[in-house]
Order: structure tokens, then C-alpha cells, then sequence
């Protein structure tokens, strides 16, 4: 009981009538409080802010990171990287193994070739062999004055960067060793 006369000291005549009609005895306490209470609207205000700036966190986030991601993208001294389509060239070369009826080429010979870097090997028996020509054998090995020739496409050699000049080396390999290389530049 004296909460609701503390209540009834503040408010005047009129507005007794109005809340004891209206206002049961639990809300003449909240209207108390109210009056005696100063109201801190500039700390009202910032919780509203900070509620909002929550509510803008998940949108502005990704938002961010995209933007960080261009800038590295595009600021990097190599530029972008990934989305670039190099220009390639169709090469059109034989490569030719000669044996001779003085010498021997062993079975197991390695046929090495490299354009640009691009390296690919193929055992000799078998680029004789996809040539589908005549050829001699002994018990050392190929023999006789023929030229066997394939093109660089066999190896899986296809396509190359658009240059002006292209280095082919062609090697026959065996135990390792080096039995012959040539060196050309095709343009």
C-alpha cells in the first residue's frame, strides 16, 4: 500500500480518477517508476544503432571480401591468372629415324622428342613399326639403308604456343647414352 500512495502524491487530482478507473495497482507502480526515472534516450539510440549494424554484419561481409579479392586480382603484377586463353599453333613435322645397312640400331632405342620443352619418348620398335614401311632386323637389332617417318603428332604432340620460331631436338637414346641428336628450328 505505500507504493500506490507514493503514486498518488505525484499525480495530481484529475489524473487520479483517471488512473484508479483505468489502471490496476501493478501499473501505478510502472507509472511511478516512469516519472521518477530520467529516460536515457541517447543510450536508447546506440542500442538501436548497434542492432542495426548487427543486421547489416552477414550482408556486408561477403561484400568486402569480394572487393578484396578484385583488388589483389587486378593489382598483382602477374594480372589475372586462370581466366587467360593462350594462343596455340598446329605443328606440322616428321620425324625421321635412318637406319644403315653398316650399323645397328638396337629394338629397345629410345626416340626422344622435345618441341619447346614438351618432351615425349617412343620405343624404336614401335615408331618403326606405326610407319608401316619394310625394314630389317639381326640378332643386334634394325639394319639396312632405310628412312622411317612419322609426325610429331604420333608422340602426342598436337599444339604449341604461337611463336615464331620453334626448337625440335630429336634423340635416339639407349642405356641412357645418346646415340644421335639433331637440333632444328621450325618456323
Amino acid at each position: 500500500m505505500p507504493l500506490i500512495k507514493e503514486v498518488d502524491e505525484i499525480l495530481s487530482e484529475e489524473e487520479k480518477i483517471k488512473t484508479d478507473d483505468f489502471v490496476k495497482k501493478e501499473d501505478k507502480i510502472v507509472i511511478k517508476k516512469m516519472f521518477n526515472d530520467k529516460i536515457d534516450f541517447n543510450e536508447i539510440r546506440q542500442n538501436i544503432k548497434n542492432e542495426q549494424r548487427k543486421n547489416l554484419l552477414p550482408y556486408a561481409l561477403p561484400l568486402i571480401t569480394i572487393l578484396i579479392i578484385a583488388v589483389f586480382a587486378f593489382k598483382t603484377p602477374g594480372g589475372v591468372t586462370g581466366f587467360a586463353v593462350k594462343d596455340t599453333q598446329s605443328i606440322d613435322a616428321n620425324i625421321k629415324v635412318t637406319t644403315s645397312s653398316k650399323t645397328f640400331l638396337p629394338i629397345d632405342t629410345i626416340v626422344q622428342v622435345n618441341l619447346d620443352g614438351e618432351e615425349k619418348e617412343m620405343l624404336l620398335d614401335d615408331f618403326i613399326k606405326k610407319t608401316n614401311q619394310k625394314f630389317e632386323t639381326n640378332e643386334n637389332g634394325y639394319t639396312g639403308d632405310y628412312v622411317y617417318s612419322l609426325p610429331i603428332s604420333s608422340f602426342g604432340i598436337i599444339n604449341t604456343r604461337t611463336s615464331k620460331g620453334h626448337e625440335l631436338i630429336v634423340r635416339l637414346i639407349y642405356s641412357g647414352k645418346v646415340l644421335s641428336e639433331s637440333k632444328q628450328t621450325i618456323k
